[in-house]
């Protein structure tokens, strides 16, 4: 048994040295990293590198329109709301924010049909 201790001792330092890595992310890092999060359609972890994103820097405005759209996706008006208008205070013009909404409306009224086709026991119809 005493051989082992001596390369634990020696291998845990290494283990142990990437623990606190995700601290040490860039602003712009925790955008991007946000971007593959949504992407993939996992939106929770999205919203979490967006707010480590602005905890780093609250006048972000990418950062903020970014976390108002997954705020929209996740079905939190409110917040969503918060975020873009925070967003249109640092400089997001209208029509950018415009699509935003118009986009989870779209979605939110698409979801809304399919399940309403489904209530009806229709065939299901496809998005343009």
């Amino acid at each position: 048994m005493k051989p082992r201790l001596p390369i634990l001792l020696l291998v845990a330092p290494l283990l142990l040295g990437g623990c606190g890595r995700t601290e040490n992310f860039t602003e712009q890092e925790r955008v991007e990293r946000a971007k593959d999060f949504q992407s993939k359609g996992e939106l929770e972890a999205a919203a979490i590198e967006l707010k480590n994103a602005l905890q780093k820097n609250p006048n972000n405005a990418q950062a903020r329109l970014m976390l108002g759209e997954v705020y929209v996706e996740l079905g939190l008006g409110k917040d969503a709301e918060k975020e873009l208008g925070k967003a249109r205070e640092l400089g997001v013009g209208e029509e950018t924010i415009r699509v935003v909404v118009t986009r989870a409306a779209m979605a939110i009224t698409w979801l809304k049909l399919r399940a309403v086709f489904r209530y009806l026991r229709l065939p299901s119809v496809s998005p343009v």
